[in-house]
């Protein structure tokens, strides 16, 4: 597991998390890599500088669908 750090200017709303967790699903040779949160997984490649280890065990991941990383922010900021 891992955090995934929200930049500024990923956050259209202040009330944007400051961290998604997520996992790890596969690392490409730009060392960027493909995550899946809570609400699906993510369509774009994260930055591996943009990862922080967590050791959260109680996160349900949904490999069912895509989401954009700012909409997965804006659920998990409770704003969907």
């Amino acid at each position: 597991m891992v955090a995934v750090k929200v930049d500024e200017v990923d956050k259209t709303n202040p009330l944007h998390p400051k961290m998604l967790l997520s996992k790890i699903i596969s690392v490409e040779d730009t060392g960027c890599v493909h995550i899946v949160t809570e609400y699906g997984k993510i369509n774009t490649l994260i930055s591996t500088s943009r990862l922080t280890p967590c050791t959260a065990t109680n996160v349900h991941l949904d490999y069912s669908s895509e989401i954009s990383f700012s909409a997965a922010c804006k659920k998990a900021s409770g704003f969907s």
